[in-house]
């Protein structure tokens, strides 16, 4: 997890959750016909997901919050904030959401 700086936070901070595989470009190829978005969210060689993390010193991961607070809807883009519907959660979400992912940190080479 990096801040805006793209600089490693410490545990208990929230920081935006980056991601990379050892292969590049093996998850994605970037957005359809839009360079500047898939450059603003490769950056360094990692993916920034636009969630927001944090960890603690046992090395689990909590999810806190949406970094950038939009949902694309087709071709209109919503504020989360001002939508109204709300899907109940998913028996499997609600467990989720309780009991926190413990990190699995691959060593590099």
């Amino acid at each position: 997890m990096v801040d805006e700086n793209d600089c490693e936070v410490a545990p208990g901070e929230v920081g935006e959750l980056i991601v990379r595989t050892d292969r590049p470009w093996a998850m994605n190829h970037g957005y359809h016909n839009n360079p500047a978005a898939t450059a603003a969210a490769w950056r360094n060689g990692w993916f920034h997901t636009g969630d927001g993390f944090r960890y603690d010193e046992e090395g689990y991961f909590y999810f806190v919050d949406r970094i950038k607070d939009a949902i694309r809807r087709r071709v209109r883009t919503s504020r989360r904030s001002r939508s109204r519907t709300r899907s109940p959660p998913t028996p499997t979400c609600e467990r989720r959401r309780r009991s926190p992912c413990r990190a699995t940190l691959a060593k590099t080479k």
